[in-house]
């Protein structure tokens, strides 16, 4: 007798331990589940370049964040086609968690930043909830750049920025002791960026809780822009955007978030994810 029971109580703890072990591994992948994949209604061959797969787009990982941009080979009215984020492959995409509005008929707006308090954006919903958000206008031949944000457990920030031609790449950046303790940065971009497209440098001397953008100047495929003295080390990068310095600032002060940098990025050049340093004398 003394034995069975001795039996039972090693199998219920088996048990026990077993459960134990799949929801852990359910709450990790739960824990570390990121937006990987862009789900667009503009999902055919002749709708879109680069082809999709099955109406879906492997997310980029740019800096901190995801992105990724197609040139529409079609025009769509406004609030006729659908996005989503969710996880897994563009060939097996997984819904169990996605980030889409929680409601339907909410309509992206484009060039323009999306908090997580705006019904249109990022929602984060598990178990396959939400509803597909809707896309504004979409012009034949324009670009559309999909920014997101990657927390994997809650609300994402997002944007769509859209732009009449392809972004340049930013191709080098140098730097050089400017005047009165000042810093230059030389800036080289793989062509001549379009008139609306903004070249940025982007420094803080505390780990981007705070920062401050710098436009760049030149022409061609070279820029410059400077960092005047600091009382103390200074990390930056440079970025694109089709968005203006004033409209960026402003929406980092109004949202209190530094991500509107990130969801403003067209490209970027992040010393390979290192930031660039520099001491001043």
């Amino acid at each position: 007798m003394k034995k069975k029971i001795l039996q039972n109580q090693r199998l219920n703890m088996k048990k026990g331990l077993l459960l134990f072990l799949v929801s852990s591994v359910l709450l990790c992948i739960s824990a570390f589940a990121q937006p990987t994949v862009l789900y667009t209604g503009l999902g055919t061959s002749s709708g879109t370049t680069p082809a999709p797969s099955n109406n879906r787009y492997t997310l980029n990982t740019v800096g901190g964040f995801r992105q990724y941009r197609f040139q529409s080979n079609t025009t769509v009215s406004v609030s006729t086609t659908g996005w989503a984020f969710s996880t897994g492959t563009t060939g097996s995409p997984n819904y169990s968690p996605n980030w889409r509005p929680t409601t339907s008929n909410n309509t992206l707006s484009s060039n323009a930043f999306i908090p997580t308090s705006f019904s249109n954006g990022a929602k984060y919903n598990s178990s396959g909830g939400g509803s597909d958000g809707l896309l504004p206008a979409i012009t034949s031949g324009n670009y559309y750049t999909f920014n997101v944000s990657a927390n994997s457990s809650a609300d994402n920030v997002m944007s769509l920025l859209e732009t009449s031609f392809n972004p340049v790449t930013i191709s080098t950046v140098t730097q050089a002791v400017g005047t009165y303790g000042s810093l230059t940065v030389t800036i080289t971009t793989s062509a001549t960026p379009n008139a609306s497209e903004n070249i940025f440098v982007r420094y803080s001397t505390n780990s981007y809780s705070a920062s401050t953008l710098v436009q760049a100047t030149g022409s061609g495929t070279t820029w410059t822009a400077t960092i005047p003295w600091q009382s103390s080390a200074v990390s930056y990068y440079v970025y694109s955007s089709n968005r203006s310095s004033s409209s960026i600032t402003s929406d980092v002060s109004t949202y209190s978030t530094q991500g509107v940098h990130d969801m403003s990025t067209l490209n970027l050049n992040n010393n390979s994810g290192s930031n660039y340093s520099w001491t001043p004398p």
